[in-house]
């Protein structure tokens, strides 16, 4: 391929995120693949086993929101499936998925357990951005990992997000971004920042599909069994 059509094929690319971006809005709230776990210790645990205490400099092919409700106390060590989950571009049209094993309700929106203070202060119902990742610089062949922003980051993802629209004209496939932990909270809060073009947008561009396919997979829940009910 030639310098000449190289530079017209990123070109095109910028053009169509350009587009893309119109209906960015609609993805993100105001104000099975690889995953990237978050430690108490607060460090990137990396698929591989190995820490990071961040930064961590990434490109973000593309991002889903996720909604999960577990019928259980939550254990430490204890994987269970959710009883009801979501799948969806838009928070605020999503549905329980067909396939959950006990649907909560006929829409996210208005479900009980997606209120505050359905938990505590916070909500039954788990609410979720999930990241498909790469790293800068890397090829095609290059593993894509996944990282869940948790409920209490969702804001300053989105508008890191909204930041990259306004600024840049563009998705955030098409810019390296920064991934960090809060340090005014103890608890594992992300912020995210720093974006710089992407130099190999033209790569990643490419793998957008293939992001999407690990970001959609839906949840195993083979193994749900309902909750026993404790006899009075």
């Amino acid at each position: 391929m030639s310098k000449s059509t190289q530079v017209q094929s990123l070109a095109e690319i910028q053009a169509q995120l350009k587009k893309q971006t119109e209906a960015l809005a609609g993805r993100i709230q105001s104000g099975g693949g690889n995953r990237i776990k978050l430690t108490k210790d607060k460090n990137f645990q990396l698929p591989d086993g190995s820490k990071n205490p961040g930064p961590m400099n990434v490109v973000i092919l593309d991002f889903v929101s996720q909604n999960q409700f577990f019928d259980r106390p939550w254990k430490e060590g204890d994987v269970t499936p959710p009883a009801c989950f979501a799948i969806g571009d838009n928070p605020r049209t999503m549905v329980p998925d067909d396939t959950s094993p006990a649907k909560e309700s006929e829409a996210c929106t208005g479900c009980p357990n997606d209120e505050f203070g359905s938990k505590g202060a916070g909500k039954a119902c788990a609410n979720s951005r999930l990241l498909a990742i790469v790293e800068p610089g890397s090829d095609a062949s290059a593993p894509i990992m996944l990282l869940k922003v948790p409920a209490g980051s969702i804001k300053a993802f989105d508008a890191y997000v909204s930041t990259i629209k306004s600024q840049f004209e563009t998705m955030p496939v098409g810019v390296e971004t920064e991934i960090y932990f809060d340090p005014a909270k103890e608890f594992q809060a992300l912020l995210f920042g720093n974006p710089k073009p992407n130099e190999g947008l033209a790569v990643h561009y490419g793998r957008i599909q293939e992001a999407k396919d690990k970001l959609w997979a839906k949840p195993d829940v083979s193994q749900y069994e309902p909750p026993v009910k404790k006899k009075r």
